[in-house]
């Protein structure tokens, strides 16, 4: 007999690892859905709940872009338009916004959303630069952050201070494609 070595072999040590992680799978989902519960008593909860901001609206057509139904001319106009959009402070809540609290932008930088409809027959290009034009907004809020509060550009910031940055002005930009609705008519 060879003792106890011989008898967990890798067969059963495998098994009893796949027992253990089994065990602490089910551990951990008891201790998440205990801190998930819902309030007992529901008028009485803590919780508060915020209207959040209406999202900036981009309708990218063939011919036109307009921003929140307002036509725009140039390109630049797009990032513009974000920057005062995500920027806007519109709670009064963000002690590192500098936006003029208008009804139209964001409450707060973390609740602002984007939404991009693209149209029918819309070339690439022009979808990507708007694109651009709206990824350039938010690195333009990102470095404005770095340098205020850290004194270096975002590209020089490590990486638990570039993650304070953009949890500070996290990008939420949703894309959608419009198709064409046809109409019957009776000729």
């Amino acid at each position: 007999m060879k003792g106890l070595g011989y008898i967990f072999t890798y067969q059963a040590k495998a098994i009893l690892l796949a027992l253990l992680m089994c065990a602490l799978l089910v551990g951990f989902q008891l201790l998440w859905f205990q801190s998930e519960k819902l309030p007992s008593n529901p008028e009485k909860s803590t919780l508060k709940l915020y209207q959040t901001s209406s999202p900036l609206l981009i309708v990218v057509s063939a011919n036109e872009v307009v921003i929140n139904g307002k036509s725009i001319k140039n390109l630049a106009d797009v990032k513009a338009a974000v920057i005062t959009y995500v920027d806007n402070n519109g709670s009064g809540k963000c002690s590192y916004c500098d936006g003029e609290k208008t009804e139209e932008g964001a409450r707060h930088p973390k609740e602002a959303r984007v939404q991009i409809v693209i149209s029918t027959g819309v070339h690439y290009g022009r979808f990507a630069s708007i694109q651009n034009e709206v990824n350039a907004a938010y690195r333009t809020l990102r470095e404005n952050y770095s340098v205020k509060f850290f004194n270096q550009s975002f590209d020089r910031l490590d990486g638990k201070q570039q993650l304070i940055v953009t949890r500070s002005y996290p990008k939420a930009v949703q894309f959608e494609h419009v198709e064409p609705e046809w109409v019957l008519t009776s000729d």
